[in-house]
């Protein structure tokens, strides 16, 4: 994950890494198979380092917010998918090869309208004393890069449960 961007989004997808983690420790969702969750934190100096990192960790799936990790991962020759599956956290339309998460943004941009017209209506002005966090769920949407299926408990269930 690009360091930028999980500050951008307060650490809330790291959080998620981690707790999902914390979900395995504990055999929360334990089913057929055992499966490790590994996380790297890159910038623009240590994106080059990628490659080295999944083979390393010889990982199954690179869940990532930004494309250049694909980009960099097959520049290195590693074949996705298949060797190396890639599911992005900002998934655009027009990327039909590409497993992922649309965050839907003109619904974003819609919701952020309502919120300063309704703003503008009621006099506010400035910084509010209360800020307010609004979320615009993102869509699973499927692809060809995901060909590995990751069953999970029905508590815990995600886009990635066997169909």
């Amino acid at each position: 994950m690009f360091t930028d961007t999980s500050r951008r989004v307060d650490e809330l997808w790291l959080s998620a890494v981690l707790l999902a983690q914390y979900d395995r420790l504990k055999g929360i969702g334990k089913k057929d198979r055992e499966f490790n969750i590994s996380t790297f934190l890159f910038n623009d100096t240590t994106l080059k380092d990628t490659p080295a990192w999944c083979r390393q960790e010889k990982l199954d799936v690179v869940i990532s917010d930004n494309l250049e990790v694909m980009e960099e991962l097959t520049g290195a020759g590693i074949h996705m998918p298949g060797e190396v599956d890639f599911v992005s956290l900002g998934w655009f339309e027009g990327q039909s090869d590409i497993a992922g998460v649309d965050q839907r943004p003109a619904d974003i941009g819609a919701a952020a309208t309502d919120l300063i017209v309704g703003a503008l209506q009621r006099g506010e002005r400035g910084v509010p004393a209360v800020p307010l966090t609004t979320m615009v769920e993102g869509v699973w949407v499927d692809g060809p890069s995901l060909t590995k299926r990751i069953p999970t408990s029905p508590s815990f269930a995600s886009p990635l449960d066997t169909q």
